[in-house]
C-alpha cells in the first residue's frame, strides 16, 4: 500500500495517518494547515527549476509507471480534465460522510433547541424537567469524554486533557446522584475551560488535532467556521466558560440576584451559539467535532442548572405593578 510506504519512509506519527497529505518532490505536507501554506511556493520554485521530480519512498515509482502504461493515451487535456475542481458536495453527502458522528451532531442539535423552548418557555421550571434533563446531559458528556480518550495518541496534548474532562464528569455525576449539586456549576465550567482551552491550543498553533474515536476535528477546525470575526472559536470558548466560573462565584459570595440572572443569561447566549455552530457541522461542513460537541453539551447542562435560579432572580428584579388601592410609591390610599 502505497500510503503505509509513505508514513514508514517519512516518519510520519500514526495520529497523522487519517489527515489529507500531499507529497511535493520528498517535501511532505500535512493537513489544511500546511498544505495551503506551503504549496504554492514549492509549485513556484519547482517550475522554475524545471519540474519536480516524483518523490522517492519505496513502490511510487513502480506505480507510476504502471499507470503510465494502463493508460497510454493520457492527454494534457485529459489530465487537466480530471484534475479540475470537483463539485461542492450535496446535503446528501455531507451527512453521509460520517453518519455516526453526523447523526451524534444533530441528536446533540436537537437537544439544544428542544430545551431553549422549554427554558424560555415554561417558568418555574418544573424540578423533574430540570432533574432529568441534568442527568441526560452528564450521561452524553460522559460518553463524548469516552470517545475523545479512545484517541490512539497517548503522547499528545489531547491525551491528558480528555482523561481529565472524564474524570471530571464522573465526579459530577457522582455529586449530582447524592443531591450535592452545589458545586456542579463550578465542575462544569472546568470541564469547559479544558474543553475550550484545547480547541484554542488548535487553532492558535495551527496543530492537527487529536479527535478521538469519532468525528473529524480537523475537518472542522480548518474550515471557514473556526473563527468568528477573526476571532478563533475555542478562544471565544474560553472566555465564555471563564464567565461562568466568575459569576459563580459571585453569585455564591454576595448572594444578589443579579449574578444568577447574568449566570443564566451567559449559559443562554452559549447554549445559542453552540447551537449555530452544532448546526454548522453535519449541514454545511460535513464532518463533526467530538470535542465541539462535547463543549456543546456542557453549555447545554449550565443552562439547565442556572436556569431555575435565574428565573427567580428575574422574579426578584423585575419591577411589579401597584397593587389595587396603592399608590405607584406603595403607600396606602387615605380613608
Amino acid at each position: 500500500m502505497l500510503a503505509q510506504s509513505a508514513y514508514v519512509y517519512y516518519h510520519i506519527p500514526e495520529d497523522n495517518w487519517v489527515v489529507p497529505m500531499m507529497m511535493v518532490g520528498d517535501q511532505v505536507l500535512i493537513g489544511g494547515i500546511d498544505i495551503p501554506a506551503q504549496l504554492p511556493g514549492l509549485v513556484e520554485t519547482g517550475l522554475a527549476q524545471g519540474g519536480i521530480d516524483l518523490p522517492t519512498f519505496p513502490g511510487i515509482r513502480e506505480a507510476y509507471e504502471a499507470y503510465r502504461a494502463q493508460n497510454p493515451e493520457a492527454t494534457p487535456e485529459a489530465e487537466a480534465a480530471r484534475s479540475a475542481p470537483a463539485a461542492a458536495p450535496t446535503l446528501a453527502e455531507r451527512l453521509t460522510a460520517d453518519p455516526l458522528a453526523n447523526g451524534l451532531a444533530i441528536g446533540v442539535l436537537a437537544a439544544l433547541m428542544v430545551s431553549l423552548l422549554a427554558v424560555l418557555l415554561r417558568h418555574p421550571i418544573p424540578e423533574s424537567w430540570a432533574w432529568g434533563a441534568r442527568l441526560i446531559v452528564l450521561a452524553v458528556g460522559i460518553l463524548l469524554a469516552l470517545t475523545l480518550v479512545m484517541n490512539g495518541a497517548p503522547d499528545s496534548l489531547a491525551a491528558p486533557l480528555a482523561w481529565a474532562s472524564l474524570i471530571g464528569l464522573l465526579v459530577a455525576g457522582a455529586l449530582f446522584v447524592r443531591g450535592t449539586n452545589s458545586a456542579l456549576i463550578p465542575l462544569v465550567a472546568l470541564v469547559g475551560l479544558l474543553d475550550a482551552g484545547y480547541l484554542a491550543y488548535v487553532e492558535l498553533t495551527q496543530s492537527e488535532a487529536v479527535c478521538g474515536a469519532v468525528g473529524n476535528c480537523n475537518a472542522v477546525q480548518q474550515s471557514a467556521y473556526a473563527q468568528l470575526f477573526g476571532i478563533p472559536i475555542g478562544v471565544l470558548g474560553l472566555v465564555g466558560y471563564a464567565a461562568v466560573a466568575l459569576l459563580w462565584l459571585l453569585a455564591w459570595r454576595l448572594k444578589q440576584p443579579i449574578y444568577r440572572l447574568a449566570l443564566f443569561a451567559v449559559a443562554l447566549i452559549g447554549v445559542l451559539f453552540s447551537s449555530y455552530l452544532t448546526f454548522l457541522e453535519p449541514f454545511v461542513i460535513g464532518a463533526t467535532c467530538a470535542w465541539c460537541l462535547l463543549s456543546a453539551v456542557l453549555m447545554l447542562g449550565l443552562l439547565w442548572l442556572t436556569a431555575p435560579a435565574g428565573w427567580d432572580a428575574w422574579g426578584q428584579m423585575r419591577p411589579h405593578p401597584p397593587a389595587p388601592g396603592m399608590r405607584p410609591d406603595r403607600s396606602p390610599d387615605p380613608v
